[in-house]
């Protein structure tokens, strides 16, 4: 038996709208979706998004990948 795909909506909505939302519910995928559409993904690359990342999550301390996986 063949699963139905669910059906997709595609929602538009403008930056301001966005930020908001993201001030709202502090959702990673909307700050990162803003992040990449005010063309910041492509110059600043990860360490760019890795020191935005640490501005709205003060206590998150990511690992370096050696201590990761020791």
């Amino acid at each position: 038996m063949q699963q139905k795909q669910p059906e997709l909506a595609i929602v538009h909505d403008s930056v301001a709208d966005a930020e908001a939302n993201f001030a709202e519910t502090k959702d990673t995928l909307i700050w990162i979706r803003l992040h990449m559409n005010k063309g910041l993904g492509t110059s600043e690359g990860v360490q760019g998004l890795t020191i935005k990342s640490q501005d709205l999550y003060p206590e998150w301390q990511p690992k370096e990948v050696e201590e990761f996986l020791d």
